[in-house]
């Protein structure tokens, strides 16, 4: 059995806002396309120097206080993927961070 991750975030209020900026600021470098998948979203983007390692590093910052998040990041087809899943029950945490264009 596998043991349930709590939808919960040790970011403060502050912070929160502060995280979505980045996110927002990295969802500006060239994104192609958002794709709703089978456990989240998946974000298509075009290559730009440090995309990748700038992707690397705010997901692995956000894994750390947003456990229930799952995050890969691939290089397909000339583009850079980042797929973003949750529980179902934290789709609408996916849906806040990283579905609406224009925010």
């Amino acid at each position: 059995m596998r043991e349930s991750i709590p939808l919960a975030c040790s970011l403060t209020a502050a912070d929160q806002a502060n995280r979505r900026l980045e996110f927002d600021a990295i969802l500006e470098r060239g994104l192609l396309a958002r794709e709703w998948t089978p456990s989240g979203i998946r974000l298509r983007f075009t290559p730009s120097p440090g995309l990748e390692e700038d992707l690397a590093d705010l997901t692995r910052r956000e894994k750390q206080c947003c456990p229930f998040f799952e995050f890969r990041i691939d290089s397909l087809e000339g583009e850079i993927v980042l797929d973003v899943g949750a529980p179902v029950e934290g789709r609408p945490i996916v849906e806040r961070l990283f579905a609406s264009e224009g925010r």
